[in-house]
């Protein structure tokens, strides 16, 4: 678990990257750069390598706010290898370039398993809000106070091209990370000086005080006989078969909760203009 986080950053050289299931645990925070042109623009805006980060809260599905909104992704077994060192299960890491997977120093896996219901209490107010508007990004800037203001003029124009509109907003994915760890984990001081978890960026976790898990984030082995039916028995297990139905299907349910309520609020007071 040695050696600066982006300089371990596994980059594919022939086809995908996978996540080792096997070698992450609750806690675990997940870094990636995707492949298209607004990854490209959040990493060099935020002075770094990722565009985003996700929280591990078991080792069957993350947790991360992203297009489709803020809950769960199913950790599926895409390949499960036979290999001589044992069996490895892999879930792909979709349209990814880059990734790493960092760790709070000495969090044992006993440790970090028994804080699981405490991630899943600490996520619950905010499964299913919806990805903020990209204004809101503008906190998270590098630069102090010049930065996050030339951030909310430049986020505020993209906005208005892109015509955003939110109703139940949650929190940027970075913003999500370092607020869960901060309450689940308060004794482990993610940052060396205390900060807002508005103004943490992506490319901030590589300045935290966690590692880089050697291996946890790597490429398939194409030497390895496949587990077909290990990897069937595998899914046929998880709660969930994909992000759309974990995050959509709730973030479908608190936009129309919220319409509704919007709704209700404005007969009420047209009502009561009439008394």
């Amino acid at each position: 678990m040695k050696g600066r986080p982006e300089h371990t950053a596994r980059k594919p050289a022939n086809g995908d990257l996978y996540l080792d299931v096997g070698l992450i645990q609750p806690g675990d925070v997940l870094l990636e750069l995707g492949p298209d042109k607004d990854s490209a623009w959040i990493a060099r805006a935020t002075g770094g390598p990722f565009s985003h980060v996700a929280l591990v809260v078991h080792r069957t599905f993350l947790f991360e706010s992203e297009d489709l909104g803020v809950g769960y992704t199913p950790l599926r077994a895409d390949r499960v290898e036979r290999r001589a060192t044992g069996t490895r299960t892999l879930s792909r890491l979709h349209d990814v370039k880059a990734a790493v997977v960092l760790r709070y120093p000495r969090l044992s896996t006993k440790k970090a398993e028994d804080l699981f219901e405490d991630f899943v209490e600490a996520l619950g107010p905010l499964d299913g809000k919806e990805y903020p508007a990209w204004v809101a990004l503008a906190t998270a800037a590098p630069g102090g106070w010049l930065g996050t203001q030339l951030g909310r003029v430049v986020l505020s124009i993209a906005d208005r091209i892109q015509k955003t509109q939110v109703w139940v907003p949650g929190p940027f994915c970075s913003e999500l990370v370092a607020g869960v760890l901060a309450d689940v984990l308060p004794r482990r001081r993610l940052f060396d000086k205390p900060r807002d978890p508005t103004r943490v960026n992506p490319n901030s976790f590589l300045r935290s005080r966690l590692q880089p898990v050697a291996a946890a984030v790597c490429e398939a082995d194409p030497n390895a006989a496949i587990d077909v039916e290990q990897a069937k028995h595998y899914n046929a297990s998880l709660l969930y078969t994909s992000r759309k139905q974990a995050t959509g299907t709730m973030v479908g349910f608190r936009v129309v909760a919220k319409k509704a309520d919007l709704s209700l609020g404005n007969v009420k007071k047209m009502l009561q203009s009439f008394r």
